[in-house]
């Protein structure tokens, strides 16, 4: 009996485990830009088509927000660091961005090195045509070196926005072909909130079924033995 007994715990510790994934949670925080007055515009407008003209027309002195999320521990692939875009208002369209990926990169200022600089970059290629791209930066900088230890990695844990000397906001259409551009923003960081329950993975799923269908035929061979 005490076997059957322990049989049943070490299922239940099983599906248990399968419920919450086992894995511990990254370090990732996030990072909000908004205020940028994106209101002053470089090149041909002719390069633009009309997708790009409606994410133009969303920002171009118009009220907005955007959120990216990334792991603090993360490493850089070709001097790109992973982000993912976990929000984006602009002229009250949530889905200015939709269909954009998101990336990091950071160096030192070349007309400066002590300057430190964070692009927040999203990008979407074949934007409204087959051969069109759109690119739009939101960065950040610190003119007095402090923003992170290194290009080679993300600063520790949630930024100091309070040490930020410039917010800036560039939308480029077709490789800088056209630019709309504008700084005096605001930053604002936070750890991300935590993640709600774990979801089971599909063999997860198949442990808890396996784990479900042996409890029970153990319950009923206990029913079916003489008292």
């Amino acid at each position: 009996m005490k076997t059957k007994r322990l049989g049943l715990a070490g299922m239940a510790a099983a599906m248990g485990l399968a419920c919450t994934g086992g894995a511990a949670q990254a370090a990732v925080s996030q990072l909000t830009i908004s205020n940028v007055g994106m209101g002053n515009q470089f090149g041909n407008p002719s390069s633009i088509n009309a997708a790009q003209q409606a994410l133009l027309n969303d920002f171009f002195n118009k009220p907005f927000s955007v959120t990216f999320a990334y792991d603090t521990d993360a490493t850089p692939v070709g001097g790109q660091f992973a982000a993912t875009l976990v929000s984006a208002t602009a002229n009250g369209n949530s889905s200015v961005f939709a269909g954009f990926s998101a990336y990091i990169r950071q160096s030192q200022a070349s007309f400066n090195p002590t300057w430190d600089v964070m692009d927040f970059v999203l990008f979407r290629n074949a934007h409204g045509g087959p051969t069109a791209k759109t690119e739009a930066y939101f960065t950040i900088v610190d003119t007095q070196g402090g923003l992170f230890a290194s290009a080679g990695a993300l600063p520790p844990g949630v930024i100091n926005t309070a040490i930020l000397d410039q917010v800036n906001g560039e939308i480029r259409i077709n490789n800088g072909a056209y630019s709309l551009f504008g700084g005096g923003g605001t930053a604002s960081a936070q750890a991300a909130p935590p993640p709600g329950p774990g979801v089971p993975e599909p063999g997860a799923w198949a442990l808890m079924i396996a784990g479900f269908g042996a409890a029970g035929a153990m319950l009923r061979r206990r029913r079916a033995l003489p008292a």
